[in-house]
């Protein structure tokens, strides 16, 4: 187990039992011994809030019904507080806990539109806030080893990355089993908050890149009368393309997360079903495979090997990374009130982020490239 001094001290809005993500949360935060969860509005359901403190050994008087009881009460006991609602109720409660200087960790996306992330940007402009958004796909191992190998460009001059994330959650799932929040498309559809911004943060993740141009095509195939795949084409500097596919009627497909880069050099592969493995090929020899014990790995550090290769690591894990990153941030900006942490994401990347989706909404609409005009953030 991996301890830094004494673990941080951490409350929840949202995220109760009856949350698959919110159990995420819990159990990533704890895994470390990094943080420990001591207070929380769980749910607005009386019941499911008092079980999951209970469950999560909660003390009574350390469990609320509203905000305002929540901050007052909470706000100098905690070191940061974990926002795991739906998307729409994100933007009234992250701008109440920032207004009361509560550090801020936020279930992407942080929030629903254009118009919610300025504001927001603008608070923690002039507050100097904390807030980071949890991508968890960014946490594995062997991304964060593409991540390395592209920024020393071992293979060669990156010209293409090409992302793909089809599900069938739409073709299996009827809709009473489907959150309600999913099922409404508003200025932004719901299926780019919840899926593309996945795709984007990982390109940017990747390659230090926002794209310069986008254009996208939506779908509606299933019978829910909400958008439910999206194919994105996009143009970044230094004439680097970019793919994306989404999707949640792909029938067979549970989640088949890949990213798939192209360099003058070589390629290299790493799919979601075998997180262990970075397949790399490049030109004129076969692929190889590398895992966490390879010998140029840039990932040998105990964070990354709570246990043995052969064990693989896999999506609980990859979230604990995202809240060990977060704890280093925080942990900086308490004693500096700045941080430089090249894996977490802030307010200024979730405001490039709703950009980018809003035009790929705009050029769905318009069907034509759309030019991205990034906010200028000095």
């Amino acid at each position: 187990m991996i301890k830094i001094n004494k673990p941080l001290k951490l409350g929840f809005v949202g995220g109760g039992i009856n949350s698959a993500i919110g159990q995420i949360h819990f159990s990533a935060s704890q895994l470390d011994g990094i943080w420990k969860v001591e207070s929380g509005i769980f749910s607005d359901n009386i019941n499911i809030n008092e079980k999951t403190a209970r469950t999560w050994n909660i003390p009574n008087k350390r469990i609320y019904k509203n905000l305002k009881e929540f901050i007052k009460n909470e706000k100098k006991r905690l070191d940061a507080v974990a926002v795991i609602l739906p998307i729409p109720k994100h933007f009234k409660v992250i701008c109440e806990l920032l207004k009361n200087n509560i550090p801020v960790i936020s279930e992407k996306t942080m929030v629903s539109n254009l118009t919610e992330a300025k504001k927001i940007y603008k608070i923690c402009k002039h507050q100097n806030s904390f807030l980071n958004i949890t991508y968890n796909y960014t946490g594995y191992p062997m991304l964060r080893e593409l991540k390395n190998k592209i920024e020393k460009k071992e293979l060669g001059v990156l010209q293409q990355i090409h992302i793909e994330m089809p599900q069938d959650n739409y073709i299996v799932n009827n809709k009473s089993s489907i959150q309600k929040w999913r099922l409404i498309d508003k200025n932004i559809p719901t299926f780019l908050l919840d899926l593309c911004s996945h795709m984007h943060n990982l390109s940017y993740f990747l390659t230090g890149r926002q794209p310069k141009k986008i254009f996208s095509n939506f779908s509606k195939y299933s019978k829910l009368k909400v958008v439910d795949n999206v194919v994105t084409q996009l143009e970044f500097n230094k004439g680097i393309k970019g793919y994306h596919w989404s999707s949640k009627v792909a029938s067979g497909h549970r989640n088949s997360l890949k990213v798939r880069i192209f360099c003058s050099n070589g390629s290299a592969e790493w799919n979601h079903s075998k997180p262990e493995e970075l397949k790399i090929s490049t030109n004129g020899y076969l692929s190889s495979v590398l895992d966490r014990a390879s010998k140029k790995s840039s990932i040998k550090s105990k964070r990354y090997n709570r246990f043995k290769v052969g064990h693989p690591s896999g999506f609980m894990e990859a979230f604990a990374n995202i809240y060990f990153d977060i704890a280093e941030a925080l942990r900086s900006y308490k004693k500096l009130k700045k941080y430089n942490n090249q894996f977490v994401f802030n307010q200024n990347f979730e405001l490039e982020n709703m950009e980018i989706l809003t035009k790929s909404t705009n050029s769905n609409k318009s069907k034509t490239w759309k030019k991205i005009n990034f906010v200028n953030k000095k």
